[in-house]
């Protein structure tokens, strides 16, 4: 309820959400992967997958508030901190997927799958970059507008390739977690 006389308040900007972990705190020390068993690879790579989701999701939650907050401006930016971060945990997995080809007899079939995982990885920042990019022009197009229908169609084809190649990642890490506990047997 408003005081007598008082108009409404201005509404006050949301906090943009934290940030999380910079790159620095998102890499593994050379010391722990030159020490790590396969299976402790293993377990680092997933650790760094689960890092790799919360940073995605924190940069999606990003450019929902710069959208949100109008400052497209600052999208550049805010891809650059996230590039960083989405570096380090790939150079994770490059680390752990070499470490894996010099220790193990099995290790080059281990090797070849955590590569695969980063490789579509890769693929699926892509996917995501684009349909934040396309989020935001559709966002300004007019709602009836043929750039609003192609812009429509293109988040529905963008989200099917990122829900397809999510579920690749999935499996190819179920795949690594089911080698990996192989080599335990």
């Amino acid at each position: 309820m408003l005081a007598r006389g008082a108009g409404p308040r201005p509404s006050m900007p949301l906090e943009p959400p934290k940030e999380g972990p910079s790159a620095a705190e998102l890499l593994i020390p050379d010391d722990v992967m030159k020490e790590a068993s396969a299976s402790q690879l293993v377990a680092l790579v997933q650790q760094s997958q689960e890092k790799r989701i919360q940073v995605a999701a924190t940069f999606d939650d990003q450019f929902e508030h710069l959208v949100t907050a109008g400052r497209a401006d600052d999208y550049a930016a805010l891809c650059e901190r996230f590039m960083e971060r989405f570096r380090a945990i790939a150079g994770n997995l490059d680390r752990a997927g070499s470490a894996l080809a010099a220790g193990s007899v099995h290790g080059d079939a281990l090797a070849q799958m955590v590569r695969a995982i980063n490789a579509e990885e890769a693929r699926r920042l892509e996917l995501q970059l684009e349909l934040q990019v396309t989020r935001q022009r559709l966002s300004l197009s007019e709602a009836e507008s043929e750039e609003a229908q192609g812009g429509k169609q293109r988040v529905t084809t963008l989200e099917g390739a990122l829900s397809t190649s999510t579920g690749k990642i999935y499996e190819a890490l179920e795949e690594l977690r089911c080698e990996a506990a192989d080599l335990e047997d």
